[in-house]
């Protein structure tokens, strides 16, 4: 562990490596104009869990690095697991004299997903109150969740929905879903057992009132306009605990003594 995080280094793992998550033009921008480098100290694990690969979990990542010798990969893999909350920035000017390991690199694919984890952190819907309220409530503590989370093959890189009416439901209205799972091009003969993942979390909107429709495609299949009229939804963000509290935008009328 580097000793240029300071005090951190002295609560990480041992078994641990510095994802450098800042990008490089930023790096490369004189330090007045942009004065820190954002880490990730990431942790080796054995093999990824598919509940944190591709981006599906908006606070941890699993990502495979390659061994690479001089500008290419080999197939030679090890595996390591990032989390939002140990994000933070160091001086740029303890850089100065540091090299980056050219033993593993993250392959350009992967760099593309850890792009998409990082921006997630900020930029990943909120749905409607309601629209939570009513998983919870067939749900409570979200053990059905958990167990739809850990069950989801490696090979769903996305759960996207589309939801009528987009807002808080009134009373006597229902919310009409729109359910779609993505899997890699390379993964298409995988389909059938992705469809009866999705159909898990069908059955549990279903069970909360909701119409539901659902549908499996790949990457390759999904049309640019499709994918913006669908917001990826992030089980971890709805599996809320009873003593958890509300999201922000709740107001006191929706909180009991309990909460």
């Amino acid at each position: 562990m580097s000793p240029l995080l300071g005090d951190l280094a002295e609560s990480a793992p041992k078994d641990s490596v510095v994802v450098i998550v800042s990008q490089s033009c930023d790096i490369a921008q004189p330090i007045d104009t942009e004065p820190g480098v954002e880490v990730i100290v990431a942790e080796y694990i054995d093999s990824p869990d598919g509940n944190f690969t591709f981006a599906k979990n908006a606070r941890i990542l699993d990502l495979t690095l390659k061994e690479a010798t001089d500008t290419l990969e080999t197939g030679c893999e090890t595996h390591v697991r990032l989390k939002a909350a140990k994000k933070l920035a160091v001086p740029k000017v303890r850089f100065v004299g540091l090299r980056p390991t050219t033993r593993k690199v993250i392959p350009r694919a992967a760099v593309s997903i850890l792009a998409e984890w990082l921006a997630a952190r900020y930029s990943r819907p909120a749905f409607p109150t309601a629209f939570n309220e009513a998983l919870t409530a067939v749900d409570p503590g979200g053990k059905k969740l958990k167990r739809i989370a850990k069950r989801i093959s490696r090979h769903v890189s996305g759960i996207y929905v589309q939801l009528h009416p987009d807002r808080d439901i009134r009373p006597g209205e229902r919310y009409n879903v729109n359910l779609l799972g993505t899997i890699l091009p390379s993964a298409k003969d995988r389909r059938d057992v992705v469809t009866q993942d999705i159909e898990l979390v069908q059955r549990l909107m279903k069970e909360a009132g909701m119409e539901v429709a659902s549908a499996v495609q790949a990457e390759d299949e999904v049309s640019i306009a499709t994918k913006k009229s669908f917001r990826r939804i992030y089980l971890d963000d709805i599996s809320f605990r009873n003593e958890d509290p509300l999201p922000a935008e709740v107001g006191d009328e929706h909180r009991t003594d309990t909460e």
